[in-house]
């Protein structure tokens, strides 16, 4: 599927990436900017402050050089974060539905005093009162080390049939989220216990829209949406990886113009003009 030709780009020099603009011909309804200008206005409601994202093109091997989630500890106390990023095996299954070449991730974390419902409130409020998601559409995935924030999602409509665990061995090892988040081989080393939050479109296809981190025995203070999978949610539709690769094409080479760097290896492997070696490096392909 080709991208529309109206679609175009605005350069946001406050992120120091590209901001882009989604309305294709297969677009629909709201966007993810409409979403972004939602969150925003929900949180500085609530007192939160933004903070400046860091780069997309990082300089560093993990990822193909590619940002690949929020920097967490950019966060103070009662701020949020609007980071673009891009994971570049995410080219494996870029053939599955609401899987994107580029997206954005809403972080969060909540003051040092805000207690678990506070936490877990914030998030889940956004989504079932302010994008008015379906709570009966919400599931959860974690692992049994959650379940004192359980009864947090109650009030939410979420039950206990909604709620998926895994056993901990498994998220421990795979610390992709979805129970613990851990990527291998990431620079900034994020370590935490995780609950994912997905949701389940017409038809039955679900989508992860959020994660909420925390330490067993501790309060959960640090939360992200996706910003685009939350517009799918909203939309009832998800996104097709073809709708966003003439953005990352883009955003990718403004940002690492603004920034005098070479385009990354992410950057080919993410087109198709790279693959993953044995070494688990980025080779030529073909």
């Amino acid at each position: 599927m080709s991208i529309d030709r109206r679609e175009f780009l605005k350069v946001g020099a406050a992120f120091g990436v590209a901001s882009v603009s989604t309305k294709t011909a297969a677009s629909v309804g709201i966007t993810p900017e409409e979403t972004t200008a939602q969150i925003a206005r929900y949180l500085a409601g609530r007192g939160y402050t933004k903070v400046k994202p860091v780069p997309l093109v990082t300089g560093h091997p993990f990822n193909g050089g590619l940002e690949y989630d929020e920097d967490e500890t950019s966060l103070k106390p009662v701020t949020y974060v609007v980071q673009t990023v891009a994971r570049a095996n995410d080219v494996s299954v870029a053939h599955v539905l609401g899987t994107l070449p580029l997206f954005t991730i809403l972080g969060v974390k909540t003051g040092n005093g805000a207690n678990e419902e506070d936490a877990v409130g914030l998030l889940m409020g956004y989504l079932t009162k302010e994008a008015d998601l379906d709570p009966q559409r919400i599931r959860l995935t974690t692992t049994k080390r959650a379940s004192h924030c359980f009864p947090l999602f109650e009030k939410y409509g979420i039950t206990k049939s909604q709620i998926r665990l895994r056993p901990w061995a498994e998220a421990f090892a795979d610390g992709n989220g979805s129970g613990y988040y851990n990527p291998h081989g990431h620079p900034r080393k994020p370590a935490s216990e995780s609950i994912s939050l997905e949701y389940v479109l017409t038809g039955g296809k679900e989508i992860e829209i959020g994660e909420i981190g925390y330490h067993s025995g501790m309060r959960p203070r640090v939360g992200g949406l996706g910003i685009e999978r939350v517009t799918m949610a909203r939309n009832n539709r998800a996104m097709m990886w073809s709708e966003r690769l003439g953005a990352f094409k883009a955003a990718v080479k403004a940002d690492a113009k603004r920034q005098g760097r070479p385009l990354p290896l992410g950057y080919y492997l993410i087109l198709g003009l790279a693959r993953w070696n044995s070494a688990g490096e980025v080779g030529a392909n073909g």
